[in-house]
């Protein structure tokens, strides 16, 4: 989903603007990213009033699609690597994972699905891929532009 605003948002050091990904490649496994959200940390409690910010590592296509088999979709999806210490949680869907360093970070994945109980070492969790929809993104932001 897009929002767009109605107003100009305030930019300050709590609120910062996070780049789209320029082009359609994929990061490969091993890269260092991060994921916020304001979910639950543990199934069973409530959600956190607290933002929680995990690092997670991407994790191969082979292993995601060996877990979730067919509902994993390589050009859609990409996933971290299940450490069974952090990552995210029920609520946290739709929070952003973002990869880069300094600068460079971007928004380069949108939380989508992981095992329970949350951090199950034995399932890798689940982005969708924003790259993929770059083109639908701009379609849309151009069809706003000229509103």
């Amino acid at each position: 989903m897009l929002l767009k605003l109605k107003t100009k948002a305030t930019l300050n050091k709590f609120v910062k603007v996070l780049e789209l990904p320029k082009t359609y490649g994929k990061i490969r496994a091993g890269e260092q990213c991060e994921v916020a959200g304001w979910g639950k940390r543990v199934l069973g409690r409530e959600a956190e009033s607290v933002l929680y910010e995990a690092e997670v590592m991407l994790d191969k296509t082979a292993n995601c699609e060996a877990k979730w088999q067919q509902y994993y979709n390589q050009d859609q999806m990409t996933c971290s690597v299940p450490d069974g210490r952090g990552g995210f949680c029920q609520g946290d869907s739709g929070g952003p994972l973002i990869c880069g360093k300094g600068k460079a970070k971007v928004l380069y994945g949108v939380t989508a699905y992981t095992g329970a109980p949350c951090d199950t070492p034995e399932y890798p969790e689940v982005y969708m891929r924003v790259p993929y929809f770059l083109p639908w993104i701009k379609d849309i932001i151009g069809v706003n532009d000229a509103l």
